[in-house]
This record gives C-alpha cells, sequence and structure tokens, in this order.
C-alpha cells in the first residue's frame, strides 16, 4: 500500500503501485501542458541499504527507436510513466544523493517483447538514471558519478524491469574507470 500526489488533478492517491500508476496515465485534469512530474512524499535516507539492493517494476523497457523517434508528446508520457513506480519504489532510499554508485538494470522480457539489440536498450532506459536523479538517490548521471550495466533475458512468464545498486563510494573507485 503506498500513498501518492497526482500531479494532474493534485488529489491524493492510495492504493497499489499498479492502481497509483493507472490513475496518472488516465487521469484528465492536467492543470498545465506539458509533462507533469510526479511528487512524492519521500523521506530523506542517511544509511545506504544493505548491497545489493534490488527493486522490480512493473513496466519493461521499450526500444530507443520506439521511444526517442516519436512525437515528443509520446517520449514525454513514456519517461513520466517511470516516474510514478520509481518515485515510490525508490523511497527507502530517496535523499541519499550518492556520489558515485555502481547499478545494474535487467530488462525481463516476456512473450510478447522480444531481446533489443544493446544500443537501444541503454537509450530506452534512459528514463531510469532520470528517476533516480529526481528521487535524489544519485548526483548526476555523467560517468564521473554513475556507472550502469544493462542486461537482458528471458523470462515465460512475465514482463519487468529489475533495478540494482551494487556498490557505492565517496569517488570513483580505480577498478570502475574503462
Amino acid at each position: 500500500m503506498a500513498t501518492a500526489h497526482c500531479p494532474k488533478c493534485s488529489g491524493v492517491i492510495e492504493g497499489s503501485l499498479a492502481e497509483i500508476t493507472r490513475h496518472i496515465k488516465v487521469c484528465g485534469r492536467a492543470k498545465k501542458r506539458g509533462g507533469a512530474q510526479l511528487v512524492v512524499p519521500m523521506a530523506t535516507a542517511t544509511v545506504v541499504p544493505v548491497l545489493p539492493w534490488e527493486i522490480r517494476v512493473p513496466l519493461v523497457i521499450k526500444s530507443q527507436n520506439q521511444s526517442m523517434y516519436s512525437h515528443w508528446s509520446t517520449y514525454t508520457r513514456g519517461r513520466d510513466a517511470w516516474q510514478a513506480p520509481l518515485g515510490i519504489l525508490l523511497r527507502p532510499v530517496a535523499g541519499l544523493r550518492l556520489p558515485w554508485s555502481e547499478w545494474r538494470i535487467t530488462r525481463v522480457w516476456g512473450p510478447r517483447n522480444r531481446e533489443l539489440d544493446y544500443g537501444n536498450l541503454v537509450g530506452g532506459a534512459k528514463p531510469i538514471p532520470d528517476a533516480l536523479i529526481t528521487a535524489g538517490v544519485i548526483v548526476d548521471d555523467c560517468p564521473a558519478n554513475f556507472s550502469c550495466d544493462y542486461l537482458q533475458r528471458k523470462e515465460l512468464q512475465e514482463s519487468y524491469t529489475e533495478i540494482t545498486l551494487l556498490r557505492t563510494a565517496h569517488e570513483r573507485p580505480a577498478d570502475s574507470i574503462h
């Protein structure tokens, strides 16, 4: 059970992650044009969770070709669709502002999807580091502050995305420089 504020109607939404995401997608009372940011009340975390720390998001990463080369409003809707669930799931680590961190993003694709080539996987996953910055988990997604591996695997049941925090440091470790 989670609570969030809808950026469109300014109402308080209570329910499961799927119910909150559904409300934000279908809410028609937008106050302004353009992309809306989800404002989720979050406590500021002071302790890094036990590593590796993993969350499972009920969304699947789409190809960069489907997201970047579409109309700007379609891209904005897709980007904002990641902000709602990640804003809620990142609550335990919100506000950490990690100076350097290593992440793994795994796209698990089911029967209705197919494997993406690596370039489209990385480009399609761009809303995830942006959501980490918005939630205050990382400082920036530049190579000096953020390292990420992108993986894919097939599963017969369902499609989803796993986001794993592997390690953190006060500065970029020498073994992470490629």
